[in-house]
């Protein structure tokens, strides 16, 4: 995973600053620092976990590039949303509920769509 996040990593934009530091006693240090437009990262729960474990070891690099800071992971959770969409569509479309105002078998009659299918 390390892998493919670092292949992607050249597509997020990033801009790079110097800055200068006074420490005592070593002189002026001149420190880079990464500015991120972060970007999205989707997948399942088991994606994130690895798109987060791949950041974390990687948390003592140098620089934001290093750290894979430039993602942010998210759980998009398609297979909850095509069940919800089973769901809904099992309640709402009915073939004995053609003068239900609202259903979806009422509305498919009302636009004369007859190619839309019983099941999703």
């Amino acid at each position: 995973m390390i892998d493919i996040l670092e292949s992607l990593q050249k597509y997020v934009p990033v801009k790079r600053t110097t800055e200068n530091f006074y420490v005592d006693g070593e002189g002026e240090i001149s420190l880079e620092i990464d500015h991120f437009s972060h970007v999205l990262n989707g997948g399942d729960q088991l994606s994130n976990a690895r798109v987060r474990g791949s950041q974390g070891i990687r948390a003592n690099s140098s620089t934001g590039s290093d750290r894979l800071e430039g993602f942010v992971p998210v759980i998009e959770d398609w297979h909850a949303k095509v069940i919800l969409l089973k769901s809904v569509w099992a309640r709402l479309y009915k073939t004995s509920s053609s003068s239900d105002c609202g259903t979806l078998y009422q509305l498919r009659n009302v636009i004369n769509r007859r190619n839309v299918v019983s099941r999703p």
